[in-house]
């Protein structure tokens, strides 16, 4: 009889702990659960600054945007330029505007200007220098 009353002893005590064991566990978990709420709003915070500063990602996606547009009208125009070349011996700038607008380059002869030989692309607007140097 005695060690019957030892074992029940025993696992009450047993029951004891782990209750409590239990509510230990519980509140780590919920510091541990603060601590990466807390962790993942601060990524958040630095991730979404990279993202939309003035050198962000979104900065530097439009500026590749606008160069590769910017090459790809200036390929247009010297293309149009070696094919005004190539049907004139010695093309005016006349020449070379009618081509840009054959091209599509450009709508009507007040997109170049005559003076600095500067050219306003169709859609999307582009505005390029120096290529007409050599006709003014």
């Amino acid at each position: 009889m005695i060690l019957e009353k030892n074992k029940i002893k025993s696992s009450k005590e047993i029951n004891k702990y782990n209750h409590i064991d239990i509510k230990n566990q519980s509140g780590i978990t919920i510091v541990a659960l603060v601590i990466t709420i807390i962790i993942l709003i601060i990524l958040a915070g630095i991730s979404i600054g990279s993202i939309t500063n003035d050198n962000g990602i979104i900065n530097q996606a439009t500026t590749a945007k606008n160069n590769v547009q910017y090459q790809q009208w200036s390929e247009q125009i010297d293309t149009a330029i070696i094919d005004a070349e190539s049907k004139h011996v010695n093309p005016t700038i006349d020449d070379v505007i009618q081509e840009l607008k054959n091209k599509g380059i450009i709508s009507n002869d007040d997109q170049v200007n005559k003076t600095t030989g500067e050219i306003t692309t169709n859609d999307p607007q582009c505005t390029i220098d120096g290529k007409l140097d050599d006709y003014l």
